[in-house]
């Protein structure tokens, strides 16, 4: 039995699109074009693993990986500008799949490592740690200096900041 070719969402087509920066990931067209002020899409949607494969693509494709068990599965499409469908499709090759599942898991790799930095903050937590170095108060009044030898847990004193005085005692204790 054929599977229903399924329309998809628009926030599907708008993380799909997002996925690869609104150009093909075949020719490097932009997947939309202007007219009269208007975005219009001139993109499909494409299987990787195709919806009804034909018997000779069963052939081609047999053993191949498939990135999901669901063909409408997202992780399973692609939008590809209309003339890189065509050719994919028609006719559709090993070579060809082989290249657009590298393609496809390099941009879901992309998007995990996003979900993650967006998860954790990451930025913000670097620049709190950097901010946090020089919160300190630090005592600006030049002393003379002593050139008497000191140990350099004596040295440190409250002139340097946490972090300086940190180092100076695990350097010691070594």
């Amino acid at each position: 039995m054929a599977n229903k070719r399924k329309s998809f969402s628009e926030n599907t087509n708008i993380a799909l699109f997002n996925q690869v920066n609104g150009i093909c990931p075949l020719c490097d067209t932009p997947l939309l074009y202007e007219k009269n002020g208007s975005k219009y899409k001139k993109y499909e949607l494409a299987h990787i693993y195709p919806l009804n494969p034909k018997p000779e693509e069963t052939i081609v494709l047999k053993g191949v990986e498939q990135l999901s068990t669901n063909v409408d599965d997202d992780d399973n499409l692609i939008p590809l500008c209309k003339i890189c469908h065509g050719k994919f499709d028609k006719p559709r090759t090993r070579d060809e799949y082989n290249n657009l599942v590298a393609i496809k898991k390099g941009l879901i790799a992309k998007t995990k490592q996003h979900e993650i930095w967006h998860q954790y903050q990451i930025e913000q937590d670097i620049n709190k740690i950097i901010s946090s170095l020089y919160d300190e108060n630090i005592n600006l009044d030049v002393e003379e200096i002593e050139y008497d030898p000191k140990q350099v847990d004596r040295k440190a004193d409250k002139s340097l900041t946490n972090l300086f005085q940190r180092c100076f005692q695990t350097d010691h204790k070594s």
